[in-house]
């Protein structure tokens, strides 16, 4: 694991079918999950919480020796203690696939932090079926990135049905003259 390139937010996102390191995973909590005010957790408070779940002290550099890479093989129960203190399935640190699906849920989560994206998720789930749920996650996942797209969600979620017809028509003629401009 030592070595990699480290990949972080955004850009860990957009390579996500390579497996992160168990560095990167690290990270990905740290950035990604909060205290209840909203601020990032420490290597004290990631520390003395993993202590407290093991029952023997855990130093804080040992736990910035792991979100660094530069110790890549701690015991199991260290990242159950991890992975319970971040509150997240201990196959976040040894299944790709199940990492992967808990990096989308954390990413949803937090973009959910976003206020008026939270209510636009909100409205969005009463107006779809149960198994579109996924499918609005991860359009809260893409919107969080791009607000010029929130607004015209929020504005197609005020249109009737011939209304939203017609968008959709304008928007499929932009796509094609933009096709048909980019060939000459």
């Amino acid at each position: 694991m030592g070595g990699e390139t480290k990949r972080t937010g955004e850009s860990a996102e957009a390579e996500s079918d390579q497996p992160l390191s168990l560095a990167e995973r690290i990270t990905v909590l740290f950035e990604r999950i909060r205290r209840p005010d909203g601020e990032p957790f420490t290597l004290r408070q990631v520390a003395a919480g993993m202590s407290e779940r093991l029952g023997e002290s855990i130093s804080y550099q040992s736990v910035g020796y792991l979100k660094s890479g530069q110790h890549d093989n701690p015991t199991r129960d260290r990242l159950q203690a991890l992975a319970d203190f971040f509150g997240v399935p201990p196959a976040y640190f040894f299944d790709d696939k199940a990492s992967q699906e808990i990096v989308k849920q954390i990413e949803t989560a937090t973009a959910l932090r976003h206020g008026p994206l939270r209510d636009l998720a909100l409205e969005l789930l009463r107006k779809t079926k149960p198994v579109d749920v996924e499918l609005v996650a991860a359009l809260v996942r893409t919107l969080a990135g791009r607000p010029d797209l929130r607004d015209v969600i929020e504005v197609a979620l005020t249109l009737d049905p011939p209304e939203l017809q017609l968008g959709g028509d304008l928007l499929r003629s932009l796509q094609r003259r933009r096709g048909s401009d980019s060939e000459t």
